[in-house]
């Protein structure tokens, strides 16, 4: 039974603890909590309101029915620190004045590894679908044939949120009787006809469904072959009166596009020096500052908030830093798991800086050795045939020195797994870099050999070496 408690004076000392540095804090956890208080002024001006009891109802869901399933805490009541509180406040607190729907219907909530993000969202998870009121049902329940995916880029990766889930049903008997039915791939609320299910971004599918809920997970292993996938599970919600999608992640590197683009949303939104309005998305973001030292312990609490409750042990943080203070690349692993701050590639086979020296003409490549490099694509991947010429050149002094002339030939399907209007495949393709097969495969054998064949002419290739 869920016990009867008001969490208000607890969410106004975090955020006064936050704003006043009584609690080690980035700038994007400030511009969330003064966001926070500028919406409790502003609030009526824009249609919205405050509702303490929907958000206290939230909060008190946690310890009155979870229960710990890992390591030391296992068994334990899932009693919410203050800046879990803090989120789970403000994403049930706040309505419309006019319907009373959830304002937020998306957040984005970051925090450095080891922190509970799991937890949060399969507690948050079966709070929407089996508890959640519908403010259009007078008998209190939630929204009826309810939907709540956990999504991932592997479906290993998008069951952690699911069985988290499995054994909190498991462990109480209260709830139970709301989700009366648990099988591997699916949880089924059968008085409200509502499931649960994992979803791996390669089984998805929103024909005909209509999901209340879906779990995003480690947004930052999503690529752009994946964002087919996002915009289906996007579009999918919009039928819902409520929806509540939930992306949890650390920090990307420099690779991860779509991390990178909505990270950049998130703090957009929350910066009070911007005047971008978003009602509808919440951020909830623990980092470090650009200019923070990662290995300065100091800090740290900023990217780890459960540092100050040994869920998150210091000494394992210190001995990653130990390791990251001899190693520039064990650093950036630091700087991006631990104090969840985006990440740069320090190891490329190719530096910028080399790449840039291969910007001249071609010298004359007529019958000279070439080795030639094959590559057999599929339907998500690329097929290439690389030329590489192996030359002499001779410095002004008289020194000779290995130079390397490339080409490379590439195809890709037009009905493959990535949209090739987007970047940078539509500007690849346009300026013949890249070329386009029918169907669903990159390995049209008549295309790919018709290319070789006017190489091989246009050079007069003397055949080295052919891997396959």
């Amino acid at each position: 039974m869920i016990a009867i408690d008001t969490h208000e004076h607890v969410i106004n000392r975090y955020v006064s603890d936050v704003l006043t540095d009584r609690i080690p804090a980035g700038q994007t956890l400030k511009w969330a909590c003064q966001r926070y208080v500028d919406d409790r002024k502003t609030c009526h001006k824009r249609g919205l309101k405050f509702d303490p009891d929907a958000a206290n109802a939230a909060i008190n869901f946690f310890p009155g029915a979870l229960r710990h399933s890992t390591g030391e805490y296992a068994g334990q009541d899932f009693e919410l620190y203050p800046w879990q509180a803090f989120g789970i406040w403000n994403l049930f607190g706040w309505v419309w004045e006019e319907t009373g729907y959830r304002r937020f219907t998306q957040c984005y909530w970051s925090v450095a590894r080891g922190n509970g993000k799991s937890p949060i969202a399969a507690g948050i998870t079966t709070y929407v679908i089996g508890y959640d009121p519908d403010p259009d049902r007078k008998d209190g329940r939630p929204e009826a044939r309810g939907l709540a995916f956990t999504s991932a880029t592997m479906a290993k990766q998008a069951r952690i949120v699911f069985d988290e889930i499995r054994r909190f049903i498991d462990q109480e008997k209260w709830l139970r009787t709301r989700f009366t039915r648990c099988f591997r791939d699916s949880i089924v609320c059968e008085s409200d006809y509502s499931t649960i299910e994992p979803m791996p971004s390669e089984g998805y599918s929103a024909d005909g469904r209509i999901p209340t809920m879906i779990v995003r997970d480690e947004l930052h292993e999503w690529k752009e072959h994946h964002r087919d996938t996002l915009e289906k599970q996007d579009t999918s919600m919009g039928k819902r009166r409520q929806p509540l999608l939930f992306e949890i992640t650390t920090a990307g590197s420099d690779t991860s596009d779509i991390w990178i683009e909505e990270y950049n949303l998130a703090k957009a939104v929350v910066d009070r020096n911007n005047n971008i309005e978003m009602d509808e998305l919440f951020v909830l973001i623990h980092e470090i500052d650009d200019d923070d030292d990662p290995l300065d312990e100091k800090v740290w609490p900023k990217g780890n908030p459960m540092l100050e409750y040994g869920v998150v042990k210091v000494g394992h943080l210190r001995k990653e830093a130990g390791k990251a203070a001899t190693s520039s690349t064990e650093l950036q692993k630091f700087k991006r798991y631990y104090c969840n701050r985006q990440s740069t590639s320090v190891v490329k086979p190719i530096t910028s800086e080399a790449w840039a020296l291969g910007d001249r003409e071609f010298p004359d490549l007529d019958e000279k050795e070439c080795h030639i490099g094959f590559d057999w694509g599929w339907r998500d991947d690329l097929t290439a045939m690389a030329y590489v010429w192996p030359l002499v050149d001779t410095k002004d002094n008289g020194e000779k020195r290995r130079l390397y002339a490339v080409k490379a030939d590439v195809w890709i399907p037009v009905d493959g797994a990535r949209d090739l209007q987007r970047e940078p495949w539509a500007t690849w393709i346009a300026e013949d870099w890249l070329r386009v097969t029918t169907g669903k495969r990159s390995t049209n054998p008549k295309d790919i050999y018709d290319v070789f064949e006017s190489r091989y002419n246009e050079h007069n290739i003397v055949l080295s070496l052919i891997h396959i």
